[in-house]
C-alpha cells in the first residue's frame, strides 16, 4: 500500500503535505511511512525531486 501511495504522490495524484489543499491527501495512518519512502527516493512531500 505504501508503494501505491508513493507512486500516486510522485505522479501528483496525492500529497503528504497537509498545507497543499489542491490535491487529495495520503491517509493519515500511512502518511509517515509514505514520507519516509519518498525521502529515501529523493522526493519531497509533494512528489517533487529534492535537489
Amino acid at each position: 500500500m505504501i508503494d501505491l501511495y508513493v507512486g500516486l504522490v510522485i505522479r501528483g495524484k496525492r500529497t503528504c503535505d497537509v498545507n497543499n489543499k489542491r490535491v487529495r491527501q495520503v491517509p493519515k495512518h500511512l502518511r509517515d511511512a509514505v514520507i519516509a519512502e519518498l525521502k529515501a527516493q529523493g522526493y519531497d512531500e509533494n512528489g517533487k525531486e529534492i535537489k
